[in-house]
């Protein structure tokens, strides 16, 4: 059972339970039940395929939630040099730069406040897809909601990833550190990946990775707090406000998900988005179950 398929959350709630499983020509596609209250999952995915498409097209997504009035950040979709200076002229600073159908933070690049900057991050998205979102990058903390069912389960803040300077050390050595520390431990959280996210990151406070941080210093490794690029994650569930939870309810109902991880973007999860200034950022067809039922602070929630 080394197959990673074994490992996924539904996969071994529906082993632990003895309910009817079949494995579809060992792919990540499978089928809990035989009768009419069947269901095909892929990973953990239980949508309809039009209903995963449409959320995992970034640039559809936007303008469906855009035009049903779910407030989301200032943006759009380029594909070229020319329509990435438009846009960046547009914008107010710092702007987000990031594929249009990518998930796990993957190409994502933030605080981009220079067109040289853009240009390079617009290089990196366009590797993974050919066009890519531009938008406005908006303060607040990453916080994911989780609907299945049109019922709230789960609520998550994802908080970036850090290290804490000794003046001995420098950041790569920290990170490594820091990395040896998360494979031995209890706690289910993934290591802090090094790839160009974290050189920009590192920039943009004055660093690169042979810098040695002073003692007590506390140097951000991302600026997003994706869990699987090294993120920390905490159980918020009782802390997320009615109105978020229905606006969430909503977003997943607008696309027709059973299952959905929403993302906010907000200085505070339990007051209204709309009095604080956030937005919904994203909306995910295929969120990790995971993550929630093994937070690195607070409470597990039973999500598979």
């Amino acid at each position: 059972m080394k197959d990673v398929i074994y490992k996924n959350s539904v996969v071994v709630v529906t082993l632990k339970r003895k309910l009817p499983f079949l494995r579809l020509a060992k792919s990540v596609h499978f089928q809990v039940g035989y009768g009419c209250r069947q269901r095909r999952f892929a990973y953990s995915d239980i949508n309809y395929s039009a209903c995963s498409r449409l959320a995992k097209e970034k640039n559809l997504s936007r303008e469906l939630m855009e035009k049903c009035g779910i407030i989301i950040p200032k943006g759009a979709e380029v594909d070229s040099f020319d329509g990435l200076k438009k846009e960046y002229d547009r914008l107010q600073k710092p702007v987000v730069i990031k594929p249009v159908a990518e998930m796990q933070g993957r190409g994502i690049t933030t605080l981009i406040k220079t067109i040289k900057d853009a240009e390079k991050a617009f290089e990196i998205a366009k590797s993974y897809n050919k066009t890519v979102i531009i938008e406005e990058q908006i303060d607040g903390e990453d916080y994911r909601l989780l609907i299945i069912n049109n019922k709230f389960v789960a609520g998550l803040k994802r908080m970036r990833p850090f290290v804490i300077g000794d003046g001995k050390k420098s950041i790569e050595d920290l990170i490594d550190e820091e990395n040896e520390k998360r494979t031995h431990g209890k706690k289910w959280v993934k290591k802090i990946l090094i790839e160009d996210t974290v050189h920009a990151t590192l920039k943009e406070q004055g660093y690169d990775l042979e810098s040695v941080p002073k003692e007590g210093e506390k140097v951000l490794a991302r600026m997003t707090g994706n869990i699987s690029s090294g993120g920390i994650s905490e159980d918020v569930t009782d802390k997320v406000c009615d109105e978020n939870i229905e606006l969430a309810k909503r977003a997943a109902a607008l696309f027709g998900l059973e299952i959905a991880g929403i993302d906010f973007l907000t200085t505070d999860i339990t007051k209204p988005i709309a009095d604080v200034g956030g937005v919904v950022a994203e909306i995910n067809q295929d969120p990790d179950l995971v993550m929630h039922q093994s937070p690195y602070i607070g409470k597990p929630r039973k999500t598979a």
